[in-house]
C-alpha cells in the first residue's frame, strides 16, 4: 500500500473488506497516516511524515461529500460557543432591606385614616384610634422617606388631640382596650415628634398611675409589685380573692414599654419607679447565684403570677417546691432590655446571663427556648414578630454582628433580616399564621418587621462583623 500522504485514497477495511467510519474520517482529513487504510493492518507500521492538520472548513466540498455516506447526517462546520457571561450577584443585604422597608412603609401609609389614626380591620378590640397608632408612628418616622415623616407626624397629632385640657386622657366610650401599651408608644411618638408638650405629659401620667405600687394598693411583697400589665384600669390590688389572672398581674413586656417610655420622656433615671419596676422584672428571671437549679439558666418569662402570660409554660417544681416557668424569647429579649433600661451595666452577672442565653438560643425563624408540648409549636410561632423586633433591639446593645449559638455561629442580623424578607408578602406587609397574639393582622405584625428590619440594617452598617 503506497502511504505517501499526498497518494493516500481510501481503501477497505483489512477487518471487514468495508470502509468504516473511522477509515473514512481518517482518509478524509489527510492527518494520520498510520492505519488509514484500515481499522487494523498486519503490515508493518511505518513513521508517517508529519504535517499540520486540514481544518475541515477548508476542505473542498467534494473530498467532505466523499467521506460520508448517504446516511450520514451532514456534517456542519463548528461553530465557537457563546461567551460565558455570569449571573449577575444578588443584591446587598441592605438594598434588599431597603427595599423591603419602603414597600412596606407604602402599606402602612396606605391604611392610614384621615384623621391621623389607624384602626385594625381584623380586631375590634384594636379598633379604637390610640391602640395602633402609636406604633405606626414611631415605625414611620424610623424611615428615610420625607412621606414616612408626614405620616408619622399626623399620627402623632392624632394623639395629641386625646389628651384634654384638664390634663387627662380621653379614653373614649369603651375605654382603651391596652391602656399601658398604648399610653407607652404614644409618649414614644410625641417624643420622636419633637417636643411633648402637655399631651405628652398628660400620656405619661396616665402611664404611670398603671404602675402596680402602694399608690394603688400593692405592697413591696406581693409578687407583681413595681411592674405593669395588661389590665384595661389602673388595677388596685383586691382586698380578698384570687388575683393571679390577666386583669391583675404585671409582666415584663408590659413594663419593658413603660419603662422606655419614660426614658423617652426623660424621667430622670433615679425616679423610684425604675428601682420599682426592677424589683418585679427580676423576679421573672431564672436565675441564682449559685447556678445550681437546672432551671435557671439565666432566661426570663413573662409573668410570675398570670400563667397564661407565659407563652412558653410551666416546666414543674423545683427542689424547694416553687412551681416554675420555662424561659422563651420573646420574654428573655424584652427582660433583657428591661433590666438595662432599669440601670443594671453590661457587666451585670444578671445581664450577662441573660445575653447568654439570648445569644445561645438565637433562631432567625422562631423564637428560641423549651415550651411544654401542649403550647408547642402555636405559641411559639404566635409571637414572632414581636420576638423579631425585641430580640433584635436586645442583641444590638451589645455591639456583636457575630454570636455562638447552640447551632454553631451566626452572623444575627443577617440572618433575621434574611428571614424576615423572605416573609413579606407582595403588598409590603407581614401576618403571622398563628393569631394568639394578634400578629395575624397586618397592621400588628408590619410595624414590629419594620423595627426589626430597621435595626438589622443599622447592625450590617458596621465594617466589621465582630465578635
Amino acid at each position: 500500500m503506497d502511504r505517501n500522504p499526498a497518494n493516500m485514497r481510501i481503501e477497505k477495511c483489512a477487518m471487514n473488506g468495508e470502509r468504516c467510519q473511522y477509515c473514512i474520517l481518517l482518509g478524509a482529513m489527510l492527518a494520520i497516516a498510520v492505519g488509514a487504510g484500515g481499522c487494523k493492518s498486519n503490515a508493518p507500521p511505518v513513521e508517517p511524515a508529519v504535517s499540520p492538520p486540514t481544518p475541515a472548513a477548508t476542505l473542498p466540498a467534494a473530498r467532505i461529500a466523499a467521506t460520508t455516506q448517504a446516511s450520514d447526517p451532514p456534517i456542519s462546520p463548528p461553530t465557537n460557543p457563546p461567551p460565558f457571561v455570569p449571573a449577575p450577584p444578588p443584591p446587598d443585604l441592605r438594598v434588599r432591606i431597603d427595599r423591603a422597608l419602603e414597600s412596606a412603609g407604602e402599606f402602612v401609609m396606605a391604611t392610614q385614616h384621615q384623621d391621623g389614626a389607624w384602626r385594625s380591620r381584623v380586631y375590634d378590640v384594636l379598633n379604637d384610634g390610640p391602640a395602633l397608632t402609636g406604633r405606626m408612628s414611631l415605625a414611620l418616622h424610623d424611615l428615610p422617606s420625607p412621606k414616612s415623616h408626614d405620616a408619622a407626624h399626623r399620627g402623632a397629632q392624632y394623639l395629641r388631640t386625646r389628651a384634654t385640657t384638664q390634663g387627662a386622657i380621653d379614653e373614649g366610650p369603651a375605654g382603651l382596650a391596652s391602656p399601658v401599651q398604648t399610653a407607652a408608644l404614644a409618649v414614644q411618638a410625641l417624643c420622636a415628634d419633637g417636643a411633648p408638650g402637655d399631651e405628652g405629659h398628660a400620656w405619661l401620667m396616665f402611664l404611670r398611675s398603671h404602675q402596680l405600687v402602694q399608690a394603688i394598693g400593692w405592697d413591696v411583697d406581693d409578687p407583681e409589685f413595681g411592674g405593669w400589665g395588661i389590665a384595661p384600669f389602673a388595677p388596685r390590688k383586691p382586698r380578698s380573692g384570687p388575683r393571679a389572672n390577666a386583669r391583675f398581674g404585671s409582666n415584663v413586656g408590659s413594663t419593658l414599654r413603660a419603662i422606655e417610655a419614660m426614658r423617652a420622656a426623660g424621667v430622670p433615671a433615679n425616679d423610684p419607679a425604675f428601682t420599682q419596676a426592677l424589683s418585679f422584672v427580676l423576679r421573672c428571671q431564672n436565675y441564682s447565684v449559685d447556678g445550681q437549679s437546672t432551671f435557671d439558666d439565666g432566661g426570663f418569662f413573662n409573668a410570675n403570677t398570670d400563667l397564661p402570660e407565659n407563652l412558653a409554660g410551666r416546666i414543674g417544681a423545683d427542689g424547694a417546691g416553687r412551681m416554675r416557668n420555662h424561659s422563651y424569647g420573646l420574654a428573655t429579649a424584652d427582660g433583657l432590655r428591661a433590666i438595662l433600661a432599669c440601670g443594671l451595666p453590661l457587666d451585670h452577672p444578671r445581664v450577662r446571663a441573660a445575653q447568654q442565653w439570648l445569644e445561645r438560643n438565637f433562631r432567625p425563624d422562631t423564637q428560641g427556648g423549651a415550651f411544654s408540648g401542649d403550647l408547642d409549636p402555636e405559641m411559639r410561632a404566635a409571637g414572632y414578630f414581636a420576638y423579631a423586633a425585641s430580640a433584635a433591639k436586645a442583641l444590638a446593645l451589645f455591639g456583636n454582628r457575630r454570636i455562638a449559638t447552640s447551632n454553631g455561629s451566626s452572623d444575627w442580623p443577617e440572618a433575621l433580616a434574611g428571614e424576615l424578607i423572605k416573609r413579606q408578602r407582595p403588598d409590603g406587609y407581614w401576618m403571622n399564621a398563628h393569631g394568639a397574639s394578634k400578629e395575624d393582622d397586618p397592621q400588628v405584625a408590619t410595624p414590629l418587621a419594620i423595627e426589626a428590619l430597621l435595626t438589622c440594617r443599622k447592625m450590617l452598617d458596621r465594617n466589621a462583623v465582630g465578635g
